[in-house]
């Protein structure tokens, strides 16, 4: 049993545009034409500086290029990010704070300054959700004979949010073909998805999987750039302190690098995983309702407190589709994909009575070749995934969203992509209670012989007949099954219609 809460301080949306600039080696071939720039985001973190809430973290760039020879290839960049605004008076919890923060990338704007150089401008979107610890304790002032203080108890199921959990490990993998000639990797996509997660006492067991994508040139002057695929599983133990296997556990993972080595007809990859473990534990508080004294009289304040409530698990996977004519888009007469990657993002979560919809867009880049020109396309695919709602008022809701490898072709003047997306998420309900704040004792109350008959109305309790005339709950309830001796142990929290003598 605790004598703390969770509660949320705050829910602040903010944006940032983020500069940089790259200057490549002398070694790396100069750019010709620019043809993908793509970025994700490592785990944020959240922090509170006194006088500011905000999030920071890093973006990974990956940047694909057509250069002089003719040839594709690649290049990466890493940058950091802050993204802040200041705290309201309301907002500046100091103790115990726990931050629930996602940031995704909301446009993207590049060009080449130079053979070598290119200027990036990403603007990132950010959400911190800000939770702390609350007493529940009330502010007591002295009193002489703490015998005659009664306490009206009350107990509430609440949700414990832990602070995100980072591990990063690292992933090995062969990848063999059977095209004869120096092989060189272009570029990767890397989509990692959690499938299962087991929680014990101070740990937790990730598993999953790692589609890797790699797009692959040859020397040998007949073959196409093509690509190569590889689902790669993983098993991560995570230490965690604190949690236990009665916690609810959603898994954020992303591949943050990759690098690889060529000899002959295999590739052998490392890749960086990284997994942020997002927790929460469903925990029982008590907290005073009410307090009053049988000898002295008293003052009492209140305190309301919202809390978040665990209510609903969301698991799931569906498709997105896109197709496109020939008289639509003319750049399919001859074309050849090359390569195709897709990213998906959550853009609202809308709650509708008895169903959740997840509004969102998913991004699909596909790379073709037309005799001896590469090109990129981009499209758009929005989707909705409804699922269930939650219980009661929503509060919140943590979704991670991933599109896997799509599949993409053009088949008689015709494209035709299909995508999966693989969703895992968890949502909150809006719980509150008002327990008590402070108490202040006055003087002593001057009790005399004199008889006193009570008519209780139908709404008064046990409770609200003691705390007014300062006497023991126990004695009131003596006095029903005195009078009432069918008077079962349900019944001793309401007062009878008939008078009571006090």
């Amino acid at each position: 049993m605790n004598d703390r809460i969770t509660t949320q301080f705050c829910d602040k949306i903010m944006s940032g545009d983020i500069s940089t600039e790259i200057s490549m080696p002398d070694y790396e071939p100069e750019v010709r034409r620019l043809l993908k720039v793509s970025v994700k985001t490592a785990p944020p973190e959240g922090f509170f500086d006194g006088n500011r809430i905000g999030v920071n973290g890093r973006i990974i760039y990956n940047i694909l290029y057509s250069a002089n020879d003719g040839e594709l290839y690649s290049t990466e960049a890493e940058e950091t990010y802050e993204l802040a605004e200041a705290a309201k008076p309301s907002e500046k919890c100091p103790e115990n704070q726990i931050f629930l923060c996602e940031v995704q990338p909301e446009s993207l704007v590049s060009r080449a300054t130079a053979p070598r150089k290119l200027s990036l401008k990403c603007r990132l979107k950010g959400r911190v959700r800000g939770f702390c610890e609350k007493e529940l304790t009330e502010n007591t002032t002295y009193v002489e004979n703490p015998s005659c203080v009664r306490r009206l108890k009350g107990q509430s199921s609440y949700s414990h949010v832990f602070s995100p959990i980072s591990s990063e490990f690292k992933l090995s993998e062969d990848f063999v073909t059977e095209v004869g000639g120096d092989l060189r990797v272009v570029s990767y996509d890397a989509v990692a998805v959690a499938e299962e997660i087991e929680t014990s006492r101070g740990s937790a067991a990730v598993k999953g999987t790692l589609h890797m994508t790699l797009l692959v040139s040859c020397d040998d002057g007949e073959t196409a750039p093509f690509t190569l695929h590889k689902k790669i599983p993983f098993a991560e133990v995570i230490d965690a302190d604190g949690i236990s296997p009665a916690c609810e556990t959603l898994a954020n993972v992303c591949c943050t690098n990759a690098v690889f080595s060529v000899e002959d007809s295999r590739i052998f990859c490392e890749a960086t995983v990284c997994i942020e473990l997002c927790c929460s534990e469903e925990r029982l508080a008590e907290y005073t309702r009410d307090l009053f004294s049988t000898e002295v009289s008293s003052q009492t304040t209140e305190k309301r407190c919202e809390f978040p409530y665990s209510s609903k698990s969301v698991s799931g996977n569906f498709s997105v589709n896109l197709r496109k004519n020939q008289e639509e888009e003319d750049w399919l007469d001859g074309a050849e994909i090359i390569n195709a990657t897709s990213n998906a993002v959550v853009k609202s979560i809308e709650f509708d009575g008895e169903k959740s919809i997840l509004v969102g867009e998913t991004t699909v880049d596909l790379l073709t070749k037309v005799q001896n020109e590469y090109s990129a396309k981009e499209f758009k695919i929005p989707f909705r995934y409804e699922t269930e709602s939650v219980d009661g008022e929503p509060m919140f809701a943590e979704f991670s969203i991933t599109a896997l490898p799509p599949t993409a072709k053009i088949e008689s003047g015709r494209l035709l992509c299909d995508c999966e997306l693989y969703t895992r998420g968890r949502m909150f309900s809006k719980s509150e209670l008002t327990a008590l704040d402070e108490v202040i004792f006055g003087d002593y109350i001057d009790k005399d012989s004199t008889m006193t008959v009570c008519f209780p109305s139908p709404t008064d309790t046990v409770w609200d007949i003691a705390k007014r005339y300062h006497i023991p709950t126990e004695a009131i309830i003596a006095q029903n099954r005195s009078s009432f001796p069918s008077t079962s142990d349900a019944d001793e929290s309401t007062i009878p219609a008939a008078p009571l003598i006090l």
